[in-house]
């Protein structure tokens, strides 16, 4: 006896493998893409903006989970670790913002430099100085950067 698909189930398996026609194999998210999911790990009350606080609260709970030897730094490999190989784009991305990050150029980065690295990117994006950052002003802060 053969199994037969639930007529449910059958509209959902088509829509699934139409998308993945649709979408191109190893397919890269644009920089709005990355710009947005950023937005929204780092609005963790998900009140449609980012403070100053809630960035570095986040950040810091980052770092303490890729600083897993507890040396209070990190090294590229770590900061960038989880990204595979198949996407160098993602990688060369990883690689210059920690070098950006990394402002005494001393090949770590700590938590102070992280910090005021995200200080630095909200205050640019922060057009109207309020301290709250909202998607389209983070957006047109970062999109192309």
């Amino acid at each position: 006896m053969r199994p037969v698909l639930s007529l449910a189930l059958a509209p959902m398996l088509a829509l699934a493998a139409l998308l993945c026609l649709l979408q191109p194999a190893g397919a890269q998210p644009s920089d709005a893409d990355r710009a947005k999911q950023w937005f929204l790990e780092h609005d963790r009350d998900h009140n449609g903006y980012v403070t100053l606080e809630e960035v570095m609260g986040y950040e810091a709970k980052l770092f303490k989970r890729m600083d897993q030897e507890g040396a209070g730094r990190l090294r590229e490999d770590q900061y960038c670790a989880g990204i595979p190989s198949t996407k160098p784009t993602e990688l060369e991305r990883c690689h210059n913002r920690f070098s950006k990050i990394d402002a005494n150029g001393d090949a770590y980065i700590t938590l102070d430099e992280i910090q005021d690295f995200y200080r630095v990117v909200l205050q640019t994006a922060d057009q109207n100085q309020d301290g709250k950052v909202t998607l389209a002003e983070f957006m047109a802060a970062t999109v192309g950067q």
